[in-house]
């Protein structure tokens, strides 16, 4: 008899179980998640409802698959959402975030949990966003509340709005994919791609946007019935201006719609906006807009600015940035052309110069600046200064000249710099080719070149090519050294050329290097 009412309990709890799987998805007590400061927490979650129309204040965690074709989802009070790994949770339909509501979106360390709010996918799921109310943020002409996103895989797409009228199809403004009138855009990690419906923003549309971390894609809406207006990738749109846009860090890559608008700005025939960028890797095809306010800055020596077309507005540099062989010194941009079309380029080096702390050169583009401070600044700039490479990069950029010598301590930490200079169909005429030109030793401490292997070609018609210096004076120190340089050289007779080192004007000393 009591095997029998446990057999009947065990049923019972295990019936008990399955409703509440069927019914909220997975539950789940203690779930892990990344905040805002790249930090693991944790936090007692319910698990997300399946079919759910409606969020209330509370913590959810999203584990599996779940799909919901039929509803839209609405935020009501403060919604924190964590997309645990491997997850993925489909809202073609939309999230509403309207105004003095708010939804936060953490990820976990893989970032793989996904959230997808688009009107068409890769699995054939086809939903029209109702009117124009956007992917996740408030209705058409409503308010936007608060969004915030931390972590996981969001992707996002506004939608394209149609009536007809005297039986002709009309395409009326599109959605745009997150924000909206008068709320607010948080991204500080995760992956973010948004696209906007007809002549409407990916991010912003009246929203402003704080981006501090994470990758963020970015693509603004199109045109519709002919007409020229299209949304930016980041800022406004056809209702919205850019708003203010505040970028601190992150990889983001931002495309307007069209022609009129902006990657980060204003859309076409908007004007008004303030942009501050302060860090990051940022590439648009536009920044600006008419009326706008462009602040351009630094953080780190990796953070660019890479707009490949235009800038538009007034345009002001914080710090100092360079650009294919030119510095930008700060204060307003008189002559946007002299910027428009480069990548602007961090005007520093991570360190300090010192033993402990020296200056790092990890990419290629921390080489082009250091070349560019020894060109730019007061000779000596590097005098007893240390340098460290921390990767292995590959260069066509030349440190020093005639009036600015390197003059420090540079250690290659046991790392490869590939240098090539010219092809074999085209030579370079130009004298002094080496990854270092020209060293000096200008006080009691000698300049030195440390723990560094050298790989490439250099195909010359000139005199004086080297794998490592061309041309020296003073004391040199060339320490563990490695040069697998080939010259190929169509100079008759003389050629100066040299494995290491092609003119010595001092003392110099090689010990443990090899050619």
């Amino acid at each position: 008899m009591k095997q029998k009412r446990h057999s009947f309990l065990a049923r019972a709890t295990m019936t008990l179980l399955l409703v509440l799987f069927t019914s909220v998805g997975a539950w789940a007590n203690s779930v892990s998640y990344i905040d805002e400061n790249g930090q693991q927490q944790s936090h007692d979650c319910d698990g997300f409802p399946r079919n759910a129309s409606n969020l209330s204040t509370g913590w959810y965690a999203v584990s599996g698959e779940i799909l919901n074709l039929s509803s839209r989802l609405v935020i009501s009070g403060d919604v924190k959402l964590i997309l645990i790994d491997g997850c993925q949770l489909w809202y073609p339909r939309g999230i509403e975030v309207s105004e003095g509501n708010s939804l936060t979106i953490y990820g976990q360390s893989k970032n793989s949990g996904k959230l997808w709010v688009l009107t068409h996918n890769d699995n054939g799921y086809q939903t029209k966003l109702s009117s124009s109310n956007a992917a996740i943020g408030c209705t058409n002409n409503g308010s936007c509340g608060t969004i915030k996103i931390h972590g996981g895989t969001i992707n996002v797409g506004g939608g394209n709005y149609s009536y007809f009228s005297g039986g002709q199809e009309m395409y009326g403004e599109g959605s745009c994919g997150i924000g909206g009138s008068g709320g607010s855009v948080t991204i500080t990690g995760g992956k973010v791609s948004a696209s906007g419906g007809r002549e409407r923003a990916a991010i912003g549309s009246g929203s402003n946007v704080t981006i501090t971390g994470g990758e963020v894609s970015a693509t603004g809406g199109g045109t519709r019935n002919g007409r020229v207006y299209s949304g930016a990738g980041i800022g406004g749109d056809i209702k919205y201006n850019a708003g203010t846009i505040t970028i601190t860090g992150g990889r983001i890559s931002a495309r307007a719609g069209g022609d009129g608008s902006h990657g980060i700005g204003c859309a076409y025939s908007k004007s008004g906006g303030t942009i501050n960028i302060s860090g990051g890797e940022i590439s648009a095809d536009r920044i600006g807009g008419s009326g706008t306010s462009v602040d351009l800055s630094w953080t780190k020596s990796t953070d660019y600015i890479n707009c490949w077309n235009a800038y538009n507005g007034t345009v002001k540099l914080n710090k100092q940035f360079h650009a294919d062989g030119t510095v930008f010194n700060t204060g307003t941009v008189s002559d946007l052309t002299t910027i428009n079309g480069k990548k602007l380029v961090a005007y520093t080096l991570e360190g300090s110069g010192t033993e402990s702390t020296p200056y790092i050169i990890s990419t290629t583009e921390n080489w082009t600046t250091f070349c560019q401070m020894l060109r730019s600044s007061e000779k000596g700039i590097f005098t007893g200064k240390y340098v460290k490479l921390t990767n292995d990069i590959t260069i066509t950029t030349m440190a020093g000249s005639s009036q600015h010598d390197f003059t420090g301590i540079f250690d290659g930490d046991e790392h490869t710099l590939t240098f090539n200079y010219g092809t074999s169909g085209t030579a370079t005429s130009e004298q002094y080719v080496a990854p270092f030109r020209f060293i000096t030793n200008t006080d009691d401490t000698p300049a030195t070149i440390k723990n560094l292997h050298v790989k490439g070609d250099i195909y010359t018609s000139a005199k004086n090519a080297a794998g490592i210096v061309v041309q020296h004076w003073g004391t040199l120190n060339i320490e563990n050294c490695r040069s697998s340089i080939v010259i190929h050289s169509s100079v008759s007779g003389d050629g100066t050329h040299g494995g290491i080192e092609a003119v010595s004007n001092g003392d110099l000393n090689i010990t443990g290097c090899v050619f």
